[in-house]
Parts: C-alpha cells; structure tokens; sequence
C-alpha cells in the first residue's frame, strides 16, 4: 500500500520512531528509507517540515498515539517551498484495543486554500480562514497601488499597525537587494502569461533581520478582464531555507571531502552508468574526465572478469556494502581496493591504489621472514626516559638463544636476562650511547631461562621518529659464548703450558721480571732454578710421546709437592722446568729444595706396565750477584744445569762465570745454521756402496757437510744433534734429500751407471708432519723412479711402538727402500723388524772392526748376518778398512761393505769418474 499511495504516508510506532513511509514522504524528506526506518519523528520533523508544522504535529501525534483519530491543517515545509497542507491521523489499535501505532496521511491542500481565498475574497471572513490555518493573505490593488494583508500577512513580512497599506514601491524597497530582479521578473511573468504568481525572496522584517517568504497568488480581473488586484498568501521560510542553507552547505563540504581525498569515488545508476566521479577518480581512471554518462561496462570491459565486477553486482541486487581486493589489468594494471555502497541512485564506489601499499606490505614480510630467519637475536622495545624500555617484539633465535618464550618476556625489559655481576656503568654506557645517536657496543654476562650462564654480545640503536625523539629501542644479541670461552682458553694457553697447568716460559719470565723488580726496592735475593731431565728422549723414542708426556706430568707435579708455597714453577722448554724464590737469603735452605726434587723424582714410575727411573740435572742463578734481568737469570741456570749433566747427571750446579763458554759455542753453531742453508754453507759427499764379492759400486749414501766460514769444514756430529734441538733438522733434511736426488739425475743424464743413493733420516724430521709427501714431491721433482732412493733410518726409531706406520707403508708403496742403521745398536728386540717393511739391515762399525781377530762382536756381527739373510734383507758392513775384514765379512755372507777401504767420502765430480769406469 505505501509504495502504491502517492500522497505522503508514514506509520509511527508506539515509541515515536518511523517504521513505514511512503516514496512520496522520501521524495518530501529528501531522506532514504533507510535513514528515516527507526529514527524518532522529534529527530525529522523540525528540520525537514518546519517548526511550525512540528509543534500542531506533535500535539496531534500524542492524542492520536492514546487513541484519538485526528486532523488538523497546517502549513508544512516542502522541497522548493511551503505547503498548505491537511494531515490525518489514525490510531492502529491490535486485537487487545491498544494503539499500536499512527497512520499519518499527508495532502496537499495549497491550492485549494489559495481558490477559497480568492472565492471569499472578503477581507474578514478571508483573514479569519487564514488565521485559523497560520497563513498570510495578502490583496495588492493595482489601481490604488496598494498591498494590504490580514494579521499573519503583516506579522510575516514584519509590518506593524502604521505601516498598512504599503505602496509596490514601499514594499519593493524592503526586499533584499540580491533579490529584488527576481521578485520583479516573476510578476512580470506572471502578469504577462496570466499565470499563479510564485516567487521567494528576502525581506526587512520590522525588527531589522532579513526573513525569507514564499508568495503565491491569483489575479483578479474587472468586468473587461484586465487584472485588477492580485491576490495570494504568503509563509515565513526562514526556518526552510535556513534547513536548505545547512543541506547545501553539507552537501558543499560532503563535496570539498571527496575531492580532497586520496581515494578515488565514483558514483553509478542503476543502468550502470557513471554519474559522479572526484577528481583523484578521474586521475586514477584512463580518460577519467569522459566517462560521466557511460556505461562502467563499456569503458572498463574487464571489470566482468574480476572480482571487481561481481562484488558491484552484489551490491546493486543485494543493497548490501561489500569491500574487495585484487588486480585490475591493462588498462591499468594496477592492485585496488573498493569499498560499494548501495545508494537510491545506485551505487557509490570508494577506491584506492593499494599497489604500493601491497609492495610494501610484501617487503614489511620479507623483512618479517628475515628476522624470524637470521641466527642472532632481535629484540625491540619501546623506549622509555624512565629505563623502563618493556619489549614488544622478539625473533625466534632471541627465544632459542634465551630459552624464553615470547609471551614470557613482552612486556619486560630485557635486564632480567642480567646477572648481579653487570656494573652498572655498562648500563650507563648504553643509555650515553643512545642519548649521542650511537649504536651502543656491549658484552654482557646473561642468564638463560635454565640458569645456564652465557655472554650476549649486545648491539642496540634507537628508531628515532621525525623529530628525532628515540621511541623504540632494537638490539641485535648474539651469543658469543664459545668465543669468549675460547678467547679465555688462549688466554690461558698463552699464560700456562697445556699438560701440566704450570705457567710456560713466557708467563713465567713475566713473574719472574716482577719479582726481580720488587726485589731491587726491597734489596732482597731472588733464586732461579733450571730443571732439565736426563732420560726423557730415551723415553720417547722407546714408548712413544704420548708416555713422554705422562712423565712430564708426573714431574711437574713432583716438583710442585717439593718446592715451596711462596715458589713459582713453570715449563720452560720440551723436558725443562724452572722455579724462582723470592727472599732467597740462604743457599742452603735452597740447596735443600734441590736436593729434595732429585729425591722425589728418583721414586720409582710406572708406565705402560714399565718401571721407570726419574734423574734430573739441576743448575741455578742468584739474583742480584749473577744477573739482573729475568733472561739474564734463567740463561746462566740452564748453564749450570748443563755444567751438572755433563759432570754425570742426577745432581745441581751452582752457577759460575765460567760456565759461559760452552753454551756460547753451542748457540753460535745454531745461530750458524740459519744462514749456512741461505749462503750455501752447506754440501754433500758421496761414499760408495760395494759388492762385497765383486768390489763394484752397488750404491752411495749421501753425506752432509758444513764450510763454516770461520771454523772450517765441520762434521754432523758437531752440529747435527744442535739442528736437531732447534728444529732445523727438518729443513736440512729436505735439502739434503733434494740435493742427493739432484745430483744422482744429473749423473743419469749424463750416461753414468744408475745406482741408488741412500739418504739418512733423522728421528726428529721423520716425525715431521707431511714428510712421506715431502720425500714424494722431491722424488717426482728429481725425475728419477722411486727404487733409486733408500732412506737409512736409526733403529731407536723404529723400536718406538708409538711410530705411526702410515708414511713408511706410503714410501714402500712407491717403491721407496729402506734401511736400518747401526742396526744393533738398540739394545733391543729384535720384534720390531717384522712390523717394518724394510729392505736393508747395516751392521754398526762397533760389530765389524774386530771380526778378524774373532770374539763377542764378531759372533754377533755373523749372527747380525745370517739373521738378515733368512729374513731376506740385504746386508751392508760399515767401518770397512781393511781387505782382511771385507774377505771376513764375505765369506759370511755379508752382501755390501762400506768404508775407507773402498773410499773415503767424496765430492760429487769424484764419484762421476768412479761411475764412469
């Protein structure tokens, strides 16, 4: 029904509130149906129908609502102006008799009045149906030229008792200057075109403010039918066009906001055509400026295709709000987000290019992913003057790192993570940072969750926002505990010796210097005792280092139960020890402390199931009569101890200035080695190999030589032992290999007999690391097969069980031979030559200079002989001098002899000649 009436209908509930209105009350309200359904009758009334309608509505409103049909006539504000108009009102009573609610009917009776105004055109009776409907009637006669109104006519336009009747040009003179052509121009019109005079304009009411009427009337016309008065009514519409004034002024601002706005808007019709779009619509849409009037589908094809088109659609059918993201391709190609909205029109379209937006949506979650990925601990907190600083977020590898969940921890500041032991001065060091706009360096010592202890390595800086105001704090934790712990291992490894804990040579000399120091204000003595032991490279070579090295500890910890409390021990060297004593006032009281360490280190010890004896050789310094410096000191006691093992071991010496010479010696041959190799000091001689029944060259060994340019041609012994002691053996020993390599390819070359050539080893080069690849690498260099090389090896080597058999299989794999030299020398078993592969056995000199004239060495030597021969090795005799041995010797089966008999070491050019014939 209310869709069908074409008057002005509504229904009001009980409450007051609209619940049914009709299109034509919507079309008068200029309000939707769904901004008027609920709303109260007060909240509409007075400002779309006028006060005036609202306070007669009102009243008959209530009465009705107790049940009172009702009508009353009133002027109403319309949408271009007011109306005379009649309204019913009848209750809805439910089957229990009580008002459920009011049907209000609305009919517009303006002209009706306007025709019984001009039918009665009495003044009276016309002035008192006027009165009675609140209306101002108004009679202009044009003869007399004058306006005159009842009571309401004068009260609108503001006239009082002296001011009627006004002539045209005395009332024209109280209309609004912006107003009064248009006044004039609807008269004109009016009379011209005999039609019902309309128009609004302003006014001077009498109090001095301006008030806006709506004028209406009729001509009358004389018995010729000219116009003779004009005739009409008149409202007040201030209240009106105040209302309008608002709309319009809403309706501009509603406007300045869309067109100010960074999203773009668009209005479409029901036949989906555009109908309003804001300027960053028109920007956004390719040839924005056209489309008003076109059709959304025609211009934008696509839009069907995406989710863009069946969400508008929804809405248009459904009149539901509907929001959707995605991807408008060409022409636009770009990512939008809508919002439509159903309206009478059709539908509103609110949009924006989130194109951006997502792009940095997608890196704010790469950066998201990067942070839950990176193994360091992130953490921000919010920054605050008071230290409060609560965090409000951390990455996972913060969580892994602490052992704390995150929900554990937001919320608190991160100094729970801190122990007691963190010094407040780091804190403020931190806060320093932050206040210059620094990045603040810390290590802090840290607690876990489980009360594990670690070091965080801490790095935090300040987001600071335009003004540069730090609010939030990050912090980049890592966990460098390993590192500090390994740090404080060198730490003490640089400080302390490994095996047995005792300070090293270089610690030791630091306290030692400073004792020395204190001692020269407090003018007191200080003692340094040098430690070296006498057995332990036999030792070593018989069971191995790692035996070696259960003795040291074993030592050293002897040697701590024997000195004092007040004395510092420390390992100066491989098997040498050292103490001071600070205060030393008494040499016996000192001597007595040698003689107890010789005591404690002759107690027998067990090794690997062996009982070993312990002696040691002992020397001291005293400071200040013998030196006064810490190297000073300790080097005059290494004298002295080296003065107490050469005069027998197992005992002490006292420094003395005599001591000096000897170790002088000593360290001006080492010092001479490191340049003879650089200078070519160094040289090679050749001693021949020879059948020992046909006297032919079988092979040569090589051996070294050193042109001192002081001293003079030197022999190994004299610096060999010295080579080894200070490691350079090794380096010599690879010269020497490639050396004899060298010249034996050179001989080839140059058409001599091939022989091999044997090269000696010693034990401290063939524990080198990497020696096997070496001996490889010089092989491969020289050019020569790997069978003309044989490596002569001391039997106290092989008797070692600690030997790692790896290089020799390597080297016997490649063809390389090898030999035993001085075999029997050892003193050993003889089981140890079934773990070796080796190929040559030469028997010591000290066998073979008595096999002639018979006895215990012979015996042995032929015993040496015939043992090789079973095991199938071949044999070499050295110390050969004269022909009664070699014939000895071959007749026992002896395979080479080697020796001055056949030829004395010589010089490559020698050997050439001998190859030669």
């Amino acid at each position: 029904m209310f869709h069908l009436v074409p008057a002005l209908m509504c229904y009001i509930d009980r409450s007051g509130k609209y619940r049914k209105v009709s299109p034509q009350f919507e079309h008068w309200s200029g309000l939707a149906q769904s901004d008027l359904i609920g709303r109260h009758y007060t909240e509409v009334m007075p400002a779309i129908f006028g006060e005036p309608y609202y306070k007669r509505a009102s009243e008959a409103l209530s009465r009705s609502l107790e049940g009172e049909p009702i009508q009353i006539e009133a002027t109403m504000a319309g949408p271009h102006r007011v109306h005379y108009v009649q309204t019913s009102y009848s209750p809805d009573f439910d089957e229990h008799g009580t008002v459920q609610g009011v049907l209000v009917l609305v009919t517009d009776i303006s002209e009706l009045k306007l025709s019984e105004a001009e039918a009665l055109i009495g003044k009276e009776y016309l002035s008192l149906a006027a009165e009675a409907g609140g209306m101002g009637v108004w009679r202009y006669d044009l003869h007399a030229d004058e306006i005159t109104g009842n009571e309401t006519c004068d009260r609108l336009i503001g006239l009082g008792p002296a001011d009627a009747p006004l002539s045209w040009e005395a009332f024209a003179l109280r209309i609004h200057p912006e107003d009064g052509e248009g006044c004039i121009h609807d008269y004109k019109t009016a009379y011209t075109v005999d039609q019902v005079y309309k128009s609004e304009y302003r006014i001077r009411h009498h109090d001095g403010s301006w008030r806006w009427i709506s004028v209406s009337g009729s001509f009358l016309r004389d018995n010729q039918g000219k116009p003779s008065a004009l005739t009409g009514v008149v409202f007040d519409i201030t209240d009106q066009k105040t209302a309008e004034s608002r709309v319009l002024k809403e309706a501009q601002r509603v406007q300045q906001v869309l067109e100010s706005t960074t999203d773009g808007v668009f209005v479409l019709d029901r036949d989906w055509r555009f109908t309003y779009l804001n300027s960053c619509a028109e920007r956004a849409l390719s040839n924005g400026r056209i489309l008003r009037g076109k059709s959304v589908w025609e211009c934008f094809p696509e839009v069907d295709r995406t989710e863009f088109g069946r969400y508008y659609r929804q809405t248009m059918i459904e009149r539901v709000p509907t929001t959707v993201q995605g991807f408008y391709p060409e022409p636009l190609n770009r990512w939008y987000e809508a919002h439509a909205y159903p309206t009478e029109e059709g539908i509103s379209v609110f949009f924006r290019d989130i194109t951006e937006s997502r792009q940095m949506q997608d890196r704010m979650r790469l950066h998201q992913q990067a942070m839950e990925a990176v193994p360091v601990g992130i953490s921000i907190a919010e920054y605050s003057r008071e230290n409060d600083d609560p965090l409000v977020y951390v990455n996972p590898a913060f969580e892994r790192i602490t052992g704390y969940a995150a929900s554990e921890i937001l919320g608190k500041n991160c100094r729970f993570l801190q122990g007691r032991e963190t010094r407040e001065s780091t804190r403020a060091k931190i806060r320093t940072a932050i206040g210059q706009g620094r990045t603040a360096n810390v290590v802090l010592s840290n607690y876990k969750k489980d009360g594990t202890r670690f070091f965080n390595e801490l790095q935090i800086s300040a987001v600071r926002d335009a003004e540069g105001t730090p609010t939030h704090l990050v912090g980049i934790q890592t966990d460098v505990t390993e590192r500090i712990e390994a740090r404080e291992r060198l730490a003490t490894q640089a400080k302390y010796d490994a095996l047995t804990g005792i300070p090293n040579r270089r610690h030791f000399l630091e306290g030692l210097q400073q004792v020395i120091d204190r001692a020269a204000r407090t003018q007191k003595g200080v003692a340094v005792v040098y430690i070296d032991l006498d057995n332990l490279k036999d030792v070593n070579d018989s069971m191995g280092h790692l035996q070696g090295d259960r003795l040291l500890a074993e030592v050293a910890q002897r040697i701590t139960s024997a000195v004092r409390e007040t004395d510092k021990l420390g390992r100066v060297g491989g098997d040498e020890f050292a103490f001071f004593c600070s205060g030393c006032t008494r040499i016996a009281d000192l001597e007595r402390v040698l003689n107890r360490i010789l005591e404690n280190l002759s107690a027998p010890l067990i090794l690997d199931g062996r009982e070993l004896l312990v002696t040691a050789s002992i020397g001291y310094s005293i400071y200040p009569a013998d030196a006064s410096s810490s190297e000073d000191l300790l080097r005059m006691a290494d004298l002295a101890m080296y003065t107490a093992k050469k005069g027998g071991k197992n005992g002490w010496r006292a420094y003395s200035p005599n001591m000096d010479s000897g170790r002088k010696e000593k360290l001006e041959v080492a010092s001479g080695l490191r340049r003879a190799l650089d200078k070519g000091e160094l040289f090679l001689l050749y001693q021949p190999r020879v059948d020992a029944a046909s006297s032919q060259i079988r092979s040569m060994e090589a051996l070294i030589r050193w042109n001192h340019p002081e001293r003079g041609l030197m022999m190994p012994a004299q610096f060999i032992a010295i080579a080894e002691e200070t490691g350079l053996i090794t380096e010599i020993g690879a010269w020497v290999m490639r050396e004899a390599l060298r010249q034996n390819a050179e001989w080839q070359r140059s058409g001599r007999r091939i022989v091999p050539i044997s090269v000696n080893v010693s034990a401290v080069q063939f524990r080198a690391r990497g020696f096997a690849s070496s001996v490889l690498s010089s092989i491969e260099t020289s050019g020569l097969a790997p069978e003309l090389l044989e490596l002569e090896l001391t039997e106290s080597l092989l008797m070692d069980e600690a030997i790692s058999l790896g290089p020799i299989a390597t080297l016997r794999d490649h063809g390389v031979r090898l030999a035993i030299d001085d075999f029997g020398t050892g003193y050993s078993g003889l089981g140890y030559l079934a773990r070796f592969p080796v190929n040559t056995i030469k028997i010591d000199r000290s066998f073979t200079n008595s096999v002639a004239e018979g006895g215990p060495e012979a015996a042995i030597c032929r015993a040496i002989i015939q043992l090789a021969n079973d095991l199938h090795f071949t044999v070499v005799a050295e110390g050969i001098e004269s022909q009664n041995q070699a014939e000895v010797l071959s007749g026992w089966g002896c395979d080479e002899l080697q020796g001055f008999h056949f030829g004395t070491p010589m010089p490559a050019e020698q050997i050439e000649a001998l190859l030669q014939q």
